[in-house]
Parts: structure tokens; sequence; C-alpha cells
């Protein structure tokens, strides 16, 4: 079933839970060949939406001129896979403050 969102745009819905809904937004492209590869490994359907972006601007040098969550490449999955997404990715977060001191 296809429903209009005020005419902004097509989106599509169904009772099963196979709207795409955001999982998360990263600027880091090795955090996101991470959460692909988790993804992929478990199994989960997921969509990225600016991982282009981030093969054009090295996050390590745009660090000091833009600010980091202001892009990235954002990861849709299922509705229904949202939950269990969420579980498998706990602990995959990048770790910024060894980054900052260094290490």
């Amino acid at each position: 079933m296809n429903n209009t969102d005020d005419g902004a745009g097509l989106r599509e819905e169904d009772p099963g839970g196979a709207e795409l809904v955001h999982l998360l937004t990263t600027p880091d492209i090795a955090h996101l060949i991470v959460i692909k590869s988790v993804l992929e490994s478990a199994g989960i359907p997921f969509l990225v939406q600016g991982e282009e972006g981030l093969h054009q601007i090295p996050v390590s040098m745009a660090m000091g001129f833009f600010r980091a969550d202001a892009f990235g490449a954002v990861v849709r999955v299922h509705r229904r896979d949202l939950e269990d997404a969420q579980v498998l990715l706990q602990g995959v977060e990048p770790d910024r403050q060894a980054e900052e001191d260094g290490s």
C-alpha cells in the first residue's frame, strides 16, 4: 500500500514493518564499513544514503573545517528490523576519546 506524506514524497508502508526507518548517521567511512558488515552478516537488509560524500571528504581532514555531525551517511532499516539492528550495533561506535588522545 502506498501513502503520500503531505505530497512531499512517496513512501511504502505495510503492516509487516517494511517501512524504512532511521538507524544511524555517521560521518566516518570506517565506521560505516563496520556497520554494513555487521548488518550484512546478520542478514538485515539496509539502505545507505550519502555514502558517496564520505569518499570525497576524509573525516580526519574535515574535522577542523566542518562539523562532522552536519554531514554523513544515513543508514536505514526496515521498521521490523530496527530493534535487532540496534542491539547488534551496541558497542560498535568509534572510540572518539582515543582518536582525540592520539591512541
